[in-house]
C-alpha cells in the first residue's frame, strides 16, 4: 500500500469546499478512520488556511501546492505557499496548551504540532514557505487464527 496524490489550488474563498474533498479523498485511500482521520483532517484544513490567510493573504492569482505520500509505515503531507513568510514568522514551540480560545488567530501551527506526528517548516527558494507534516500509520490489529 503506497501512493501519492498533489494538487494546485488557487487562493480563492470559494476554494475551500476543494480541500474539504482532497480530504476525503485521501482519507479514503488510506482507509483512515478515528484519531487518525480527525488528526490528519484537522492538520490539512489548519495548513490550507494558514497557507490561504498568511502566506498568499487571500491572492487569487497565487496557488498553494498540496502533496500526500503513503505507504505501510507512514503518510506525509506537504503543503506550500507563494507568500512572502520566513521562518522567523513561524513558532514551532506553540503547544495546544498556549492556544487561547478567545483569539481568532494563532491557533494553527500549535494545532498541526499537536496532532502530526512531525512538523517542519522551511523557506521555499523564490519565496513562501513549506511546511511537512508526517504521521505513523498504526497497523490494524491482526487476529491469529487458533490463539
Amino acid at each position: 500500500m503506497s501512493g501519492q496524490l498533489s494538487y494546485a489550488i488557487h487562493s480563492r474563498e470559494e476554494n475551500f469546499n476543494q480541500v474539504y474533498q482532497v480530504i476525503a479523498e485521501v482519507v479514503e485511500a488510506l482507509g483512515l478512520t478515528g484519531a487518525e482521520k480527525y488528526r490528519f483532517a484537522v492538520c490539512v484544513s489548519e495548513a490550507f488556511t494558514n497557507a490561504f490567510y498568511h502566506g498568499n493573504h487571500g491572492d487569487p492569482g497565487k496557488t498553494i501546492q498540496l502533496r500526500f505520500r503513503w505507504d505501510e509505515r507512514g503518510l506525509e503531507f506537504a503543503i506550500e505557499d507563494e507568500g512572502q513568510g520566513r521562518l522567523e514568522d513561524v513558532d514551532l514551540r506553540l503547544d495546544l496548551k498556549d492556544v487561547n480560545p478567545e483569539k481568532t488567530g494563532g491557533r494553527g501551527v500549535a494545532i498541526m504540532r499537536g496532532y502530526a506526528d512531525r512538523i517542519a517548516v522551511e523557506e521555499k527558494a523564490g519565496g513562501g514557505l513549506r511546511f511537512t507534516l508526517s504521521w505513523r500509520l498504526r497497523p490494524e490489529a491482526q487476529s491469529v487464527e487458533g490463539s
